[in-house]
């Protein structure tokens, strides 16, 4: 009999990130309205934001068909410290409705990029404060994920199953609040190696999978994988980044499937 939902992530191509995620999920079949509603919601969350706008857009990457999110973003920060971003998204949990699976994403998910960056400046979590990652456009990705994996009904893991294959992480150096860092930064590593989460390098030089993105990938505790896991497919979709990549399609790509359990109502 059909059983389980399984959810492969595919970012051995074109890395990851949160508004990558979340456009995934939505190319998948979640419902872009409600999305789209509560990560625009994160405006009055976050102090110092002024405009939160989401634009989902159809596009194509190296000619492959995907949904990229056009976010539009006023704010006024240069750091900002993690507790107002912790916060942020369990008051939105809250007062958006999340269902008590996709909260409890919401919450592992900051928590778990507030505990990396913390590692990484050697402060208490409850001390650290944020560059680039502390950003209103954290938020708005965390929410935006959760909610679209509850339209989805894969935000329990009792009720679903978790994989992903190898993560790009791309080379060289990148540009940051704290100068040039190497691929991939020092929050990703922390969180790659706290969640035994399996990478490699390239197949850019730049930077390809963001704390945000790995942070989300994390909060679902999936297996690693060097290839799919047996299912039976149903669904696929593709989130696009911003621009062409060189030689490969700047998408993150998500498999849909169900799992074959064998069956034996006799008991024998």
């Amino acid at each position: 009999m059909l059983d389980s939902k399984i959810l492969v992530i595919d970012p051995q191509l074109a890395g990851i990130a949160g508004d990558m995620f979340v456009a995934t999920l939505l190319d998948l079949g979640a419902d872009i309205a409600i999305v789209k509603a509560a990560m625009e919601a994160s405006v009055n969350y976050v102090p110092n934001c002024k405009k939160v706008i989401v634009n989902p857009k159809f596009v194509t990457r190296s000619h492959i068909g995907g949904l990229y999110l056009d976010i539009q973003i006023e704010e006024s920060y240069t750091t900002r410290p993690g507790k107002i971003l912790l916060d942020a998204v369990k008051t939105m949990a809250i007062d958006l409705n999340l269902s008590k699976p996709a909260a409890a994403f919401a919450n592992r998910a900051i928590h778990i990029l507030i505990e990396a960056e913390a590692k990484v400046h050697r402060h208490p979590p409850e001390k650290v404060h944020l560059h680039a990652a502390g950003s209103v456009d954290t938020v708005l990705d965390i929410i935006g994920a959760a909610k679209a994996l509850q339209s989805l009904g894969l935000a329990d893991p009792a009720t679903s199953k978790y994989f992903t294959l190898p993560i790009a992480v791309g080379g060289g150096t990148f540009p940051s609040g704290h100068g040039q860092l190497a691929a991939p930064g020092p929050a990703v590593m922390n969180i790659l190696t706290e969640h035994n989460l399996v990478f490699r390098g390239g197949p850019q030089i730049c930077e390809m999978a963001t704390p945000t993105g790995v942070s989300l990938l994390a909060a679902l505790n999936p297996v690693s994988t060097q290839v799919f896991p047996e299912l039976y497919p149903l669904a696929v979709g593709y989130g696009a980044g911003t621009g062409e990549l060189p030689g490969i399609p700047n998408l993150l790509r998500f498999v849909l499937g169900k799992s074959k359990v064998a069956s034996n109502p006799e008991g024998v």
